[in-house]
This record gives structure tokens, sequence and C-alpha cells, in this order.
């Protein structure tokens, strides 16, 4: 293909760009439940021009990484600036939530309990 413009050049990275997956993850801190089967990850997850960035957590099965995914836990909007610990296998506990909006808010996932505090 070839690309005699300038206009054709900015066409067809628009183009390409429109194509991907407008949202990214970007990990900010995590832990790893004692028995090493469920990392909790939070994050920010940046949707660029189409929504505002939010504060989501995720739930894991190890080995697998975080994927391009909306948070499976929590989903906030805007900045969190809270902690992730386990306590025990089968409870996580989320704290420092503050006034946010929150769009998902779980208390058990995968046999899981979530507790949060303030």
């Amino acid at each position: 293909m070839s690309i005699k413009t300038p206009l054709g050049l900015f066409a067809l990275i628009f183009l390409r760009g429109c194509t991907g997956d407008l949202c990214g993850n970007n990990p900010l801190i995590g832990a790893e439940s004692p028995d090493k089967k469920h990392p909790a990850i939070v994050f920010v997850r940046d949707c660029r021009a189409t929504t505002e960035f939010s504060t989501q957590v995720s739930i894991l099965d190890t080995p697998r990484s975080l994927s391009n995914e909306p948070g499976n836990v929590l989903v906030l909007d805007g900045k969190y600036p809270g902690s992730v610990r386990w306590e025990g296998n089968k409870k996580l506990v989320i704290s420092g939530l503050s006034t946010q909006k929150q769009f998902l808010k779980l208390t058990e996932f995968q046999s899981i309990e979530i507790k949060y505090e303030q």
C-alpha cells in the first residue's frame, strides 16, 4: 500500500487506532492469597476518550495474569488510594474506600469473602 498525501497517512493511522481495543489496564498494587492460588490486583482501567479512568479490583486464578478486562470484584470512579490484603485463603479485605461512585462492589467471588473497611 502506498500513501502519497499527509491526509492519507492521517486516515491510515486513525483507522488502525479504531480497530484495536480502546481500553487498557495499568496494575497499581496487588496481594497474593496465603495459599498462592489467588492474586488480588488493583489497577487503573483507562478507556481513553470513551470514558474517564476508573480504579478496579480483580481476583485472579494463578498463574493467569491480568488481562484487558474490567475488574471482577470492585469498580470505582476515579482514583483509589486504598489497599488490599488477605486474611486467610478465602477472605480478601479492601480498605480505604472513600465516597467515590461505585459501579461494582461484590461481597463474595468464587467462594471468597470480600470485606470492605474505611
